[in-house]
């Protein structure tokens, strides 16, 4: 999901080794035709168009007359499409939808694609963003130059930018070798090629280093990424637990960006195994000191997964760093207000921050749970007189900072857990509300999970092997007056990849609806059984 809400990125597989290759999609999700607005106005007739709360009859009737004509049925919920003929293999109440009027860009890759991130340079530091693809089939990591949209999250549907899904395709669309990296040694400053298997894949916050798991091979690899340059495959680290599955990257808390080079912190990882149950925390050290600067990886903790009865088979992993991320904006307004003159002030409200854990989240299989923990940052101060040129940062004279990790709870989901990410609901008020979803790939459901009340909200029923999730979430302060089409609604959907029939199903987060709430309302693309049991 781009960041802005303008374009929904999918990659296919090619599992069954139908075609000759897996593609990369470019869906269109806002402005008119866009998949935002089919889903608003879908929801809105499953509810017979009834007023929101706090919505008035002259907005809503509004609503309904627009809807009209993207349903093409005259507001009828399912319009011209009609009824689904299958609601328990495919759950939703409407026919599914052809997915070709949404795409708006495709490039065949590799077959076995197996994840997707996407990846921007800091704000102020440059335009741009890159999408980054695990393909088993070559091993390879593909990587797209896509648009960057970020400047449209206030109004997605008043945003019209380009498409761009580049790839240095040929006259067919499939990617060239320029575009894939880990194929060729003489591109890696170590004369490295990129392990088998490559899976579970992650960034740095700036997006400048890239970690990708080697679920047969013990090892993960390390990719660094310049923005004027091809990124390429600097490092691979062997030896680790067997297994490694997935990974998230540690958000860089706001005392290292407040002490700039006068504190040394590396950023972190977390690698989930299959085999072994473990949680391994990864640090990434650019080493910009050798010439030429060759960055690399070391695992710099190992902490054992003791709340289940095994506790091995762990797949997906979740960072969530929004209490934090709270507390350091309000640092930064408060500085921003008192003026350089408060730079000590700064970093001391920064360090108070890091006392907030950051959260972490993985998808369990034996038993199938969710497990919940915290990342802990420990600033380190220098005590003593320190040696002539010594940098120290902030009257707390902070030398560096690093993570320690615990895992504190555990919460049972049904069998076959295998994805988690972090995603937002539309509560009663209208205002977002942060939830955990966790996506149980054997049994049909993905679990919404509320961190602050410790409780599973809601249970989500979903077609044949849901994989990966995304999220399009708008929600303006109610302050705030939006204007644009359908779109600018405050609405949160979440995108369900299903792997085994390979559609997309579209689930309705907003509780204020609740006939729909926490339902497939939408099937985008023909379902399709897997060659072998036709």
């Amino acid at each position: 999901m781009s960041p802005g809400g303008q374009t929904l990125y999918v990659a296919n597989s090619d599992f069954d080794l139908r075609y000759n290759g897996g593609t990369v999609q470019a869906l269109a999700l806002s402005g008119a035709g866009g998949l935002t607005e089919r889903a608003l106005c879908l929801q809105g007739a499953l509810s017979g168009f009834a007023p929101l709360p706090g919505e008035d009859e002259a907005s809503s009737a509004s609503f309904k007359a627009a809807c009209e004509g993207i349903l093409q049925g005259g507001g009828v919920p399912c319009g011209a499409i009609g009824k689904n003929p299958n609601p328990v293999l495919y759950p939703g109440p409407c026919a599914p939808l052809g997915v070709e009027g949404f795409i708006r860009r495709s490039a065949i890759i590799g077959a076995f694609a197996s994840g997707a991130i996407m990846v921007h340079p800091p704000e102020g530091q440059g335009e741009g963003a890159r999408l980054f693809i695990p393909v088993r089939g070559d091993p390879s990591i593909s990587f797209f130059e896509v648009d960057d949209d970020r400047s449209c999250a206030a109004n997605p549907s008043a945003c019209e930018r380009s498409v761009r899904l580049d790839c240095g395709a040929d006259s067919q669309g499939r990617c060239g070798a320029d575009y894939r990296i880990g194929e060729n040694a003489y591109e890696s400053p170590r004369a490295l090629r990129l392990p088998l298997e490559p899976v579970g894949i992650a960034s740095s916050p700036a997006g400048s280093a890239i970690v990708t798991a080697h679920q047969t091979q013990t090892a993960a690899s390390l990719i660094v990424n310049p923005w004027d340059a091809k990124p390429a495959l600097t490092y691979v680290l062997s030896g680790l637990a067997a297994g490694p599955t997935e990974v998230a990257g540690l958000p860089v808390p706001g005392l290292v960006a407040a002490c700039g080079d006068a504190i040394s912190y590396q950023s972190g990882f977390l690698m989930t195994y299959r085999a072994q149950p473990v949680l391994d925390l990864l640090r990434y050290e650019p080493d910009a000191g050798s010439d030429p600067p060759r960055g690399y990886l070391t695992r710099a903790l190992q902490l054992g997964i003791t709340v289940n009865t095994s506790g091995a088979d762990s797949r997906g992993v979740a960072v969530d760093d929004s209490e934090r991320r709270a507390c350091e904006s309000a640092c930064e307004a408060q500085w921003e207000a008192c003026g350089e003159g408060c730079s000590d002030g700064r970093i001391s409200c920064m360090a108070a921050c890091t006392e907030i854990p950051v959260r972490f989240f993985v998808a369990n299989r034996s038993p199938a749970s969710l497990i919940v923990g915290k990342a802990r940052t420990v600033p380190v101060p220098f005590e003593g007189v320190p040696p002539e040129g010594t940098q120290l940062c902030g009257p707390q004279r902070f030398t560096s900072a690093y993570e320690t990790l615990e895992i504190h709870d555990t919460v049972p989901l049904a069998y076959g857990a295998s994805r988690v990410s972090i995603g937002h609901i539309i509560d009663k008020d209208g205002l977002p509300a942060l939830r955990v979803f966790a996506v149980a790939f054997d049994s049909r459901f993905i679990f919404s999970y509320d961190p602050v009340g410790r409780r599973i909200d809601a249970i989500i029923r979903t077609g044949r092997g849901p994989h990966a999730i995304a999220f399009d979430t708008f929600a303006p302060p109610p302050s705030v007056e939006v204007q644009g089409s359908v779109g600018a609604r405050a609405h949160s959907f979440m995108y369900v990849g299903h792997f085994t029939d390979s559609y997309i199903g579209v689930v309705d987060l907003d509780a204020r609806r609740p006939e729909t709430f926490g339902s497939m309302i939408l099937t985008l693309g023909q379902p399709e059984s897997p060659q072998e049991s036709q």
